[in-house]
């Protein structure tokens, strides 16, 4: 009988026990799930500065026709600027 009482008050002693580590599991659970929701939070707040600072970070590759286009500009302008530098000076005289 006095093996029964010993073996019943452990039993109940465990069972506190373990009622209190799952309110204390609980309670931990509960901060960890609002850490995580703040967490997601700040993970998109974040995700959305990124896309919109993607497109000053992406190199535009310029394709074949656009780079030989600019190319052509740009030796039409240095062929009229030498035209240019060739010409005669026009040199203003005074008339007397």
């Amino acid at each position: 009988m006095e093996d029964n009482k010993a073996s019943a008050k452990a039993k109940e002693e465990e069972v506190k026990a373990a009622e209190t580590e799952i309110k204390v599991l609980d309670v931990a659970l509960q901060g960890d799930t609002e850490d995580l929701r703040m967490t997601h939070k700040e993970l998109d707040a974040v995700m959305e500065y990124v896309e919109k600072l993607k497109p000053q970070c992406e190199v535009k590759v310029m394709t074949y026709e656009e780079k030989k286009a600019k190319r052509e500009e740009e030796i039409a302008g240095l062929k009229e600027a030498l035209s240019i530098l060739d010409a005669p000076a026009l040199v203003q005289t005074k008339k007397h």
